[in-house]
Formats: structure tokens, sequence, C-alpha cells
């Protein structure tokens, strides 16, 4: 059992090499983190149920579209989950549907969100020949999420963000930006994101030739490791093959982690183990005492 945990990763991560491209192989050259966000413009639609809404919005690589769905919904004062998918999760809401079936009844709202460029593979293997696309990709589900937070559709009621992999690393730059949830919890992710591409995803030479450069746009630890992070509950797999534990585990510092025993996928099939752990923080920050 525990050599599968990490045959699993090893065949995602051979799938990767043979069918999709390496990452940034036209170009790495984009503007800081801040300066998507700060680019980022679109109005929110009010929420009054279930469904799904489709957005077109204003980035530094132009009108890009994205999407968000509501997968429970109990009211504006209700406590909200905004989920963020994984990358190549397609549909963006697979995980999260399956945490919260439709069968499930449950107290909270439950809002999953779309990464632009994710709605096939194909749009993807075009839009992430280019860093400033990826980078795009993150800000606006980061910007996103605040919008929601701050919404007089869910004006009530505690909000906490999760992710998984990619929806992790969101999770944790929204934390960054904003933290303006009272509670974050990113799965099988870290803050020393542009390091996956010089180790474990197949990144393209030009990438690769200017680690430091990588590095510089697409990590955050040295700005973690200035602030304290009693909001955020993260969870890394211990044969986590992609995002591996020995370089995800130290970018969070000396903050407490739960070290999951699988391997990258072990949440992915296991999504009851995902909303426990969400709603265990939902609950305790909930709770009068909090």
């Amino acid at each position: 059992m525990k050599n599968w945990h990490k045959l699993q990763d090893r065949i995602l991560l051979l799938l990767t090499k043979v069918v999709g491209e390496k990452f940034f192989k036209t170009s790495i050259e984009t503007a800081d983190f801040e300066d998507h966000i700060a680019a980022v413009d679109f109005d929110l639609p009010d929420i009054t149920g279930l469904g799904e809404h489709h957005l077109k919005v204003q980035s530094l690589q132009g009108q890009v579209e994205t999407s968000f769905k509501v997968l429970k919904w109990t009211g504006p004062e209700a406590p909200t989950v905004i989920y963020h998918q994984g990358g190549a999760e397609i549909p963006y809401y697979y995980t999260a549907a399956r945490m919260y079936p439709e069968d499930m009844e449950t107290p909270y709202n439950v809002i999953a969100v779309r990464a632009p460029f994710q709605q096939t593979h194909k749009e993807m293997k075009v839009a992430f020949r280019h860093l400033s696309n990826y980078l795009t990709m993150m800000a606006i589900p980061v910007v996103m999420t605040e919008k929601l937070i701050t919404s007089a559709s869910l004006k009530g009621g505690v909000k906490i963000v999760s992710g998984y992999s990619l929806g992790g690393f969101v999770t944790n730059r929204h934390h960054m930006m904003y933290d303006t949830a009272e509670a974050y919890v990113p799965f099988m992710a870290g803050t020393c994101h542009g390091d996956i591409f010089l180790t474990t995803v197949p990144a393209s030479k030009i990438a690769v030739a200017q680690p430091d450069y990588i590095r510089q746009k697409l990590n955050f630890d040295a700005e973690w490791q200035k602030k304290k992070h009693p909001n955020v509950f993260p969870v890394l797999g211990e044969k986590d093959l992609l995002n591996k534990l020995e370089m995800q585990l130290p970018s969070y510092g000396d903050m407490p982690v739960d070290i999951w025993e699988g391997a990258h996928m072990y949440g992915v099939i296991r999504p009851h183990l995902i909303r426990e752990k969400i709603e265990y923080h939902l609950k305790e920050c909930s709770s009068p005492s909090a």
C-alpha cells in the first residue's frame, strides 16, 4: 500500500511529461505577483442560491474568463467554504462536489472557484507557455476570493478558504495578500511554488536556466517567514512526489503542519478527509469561544 501511494504520483508525473508541454517554453518574462493582483478587475454577481457563474475578467494579460459554482447554499448569514481547484482538475469542482455531494445536507455555503486557463488540457498547454499567464491564473482566484469574502451576498458567518495543490498555493497567496478569512486550509502546497518547476514538474530550458528568476516570481517563503499565521492549517503528504515534503515543509517555517501518510493524490481520492479537515477548523472558528 505504501508503494502504491508513490506509484500514483509517478504515473501522474509520467503523464505530465508525456501528454503535456514543458511549462513556460515561450517566455518567462512577467510582472511581479502584486502587479498581477492590482490589474485584476471585474464585478462579482449577486449570489442568491445554487448555480454556476461565468465571468469575464480584466488582467495584465487582457480579458480572460473564469467561473465559480455555488455547490451548497444556506444563506448570506451562513458560514462559507471557498474551495480552489487543483491544477488540471477538470471540471474544477470535481473534488469539491465529491466532498459535498448533492444529497448531503450542510449548514454551510460551499463555493468552488475555477482558475483561468483550466477548462481544457489544450487551453492549459497553450496558456502556460508563458509564465505571465500562469501568474494571471493565480492572481484572479485570489482576487475573486477577496470579492466573495467581502460581498453583500456573504455578509454573515465565518469564511474559510481552502484548496488542493495549485488551490493550496492560491489559498496561501490570499492569506498573504489579504488575510480576511477566519481560517485557511491549504492541502499539498507550501510557499516554494517556483521550486516545483525546477525539481518535479517539467519546465522549459529557458526556465530551468534561470532558477533564481523563477523562484523570485513564484516563491513567497521569505515573505511568509516575516508573519505569524495562527489561522493557517496546512496539510502535506509524507510521500508526495510533486510538492515534496522536504521542500514545502521547511517553507512553512516553524508553524504546525499536518502530515498525511500518503502521496500527492491521497486526499483527492479521499475527499471525505478534506471535508473533515476543513469542517474541523470551520466549526472551531465558528464557536462562541473562538
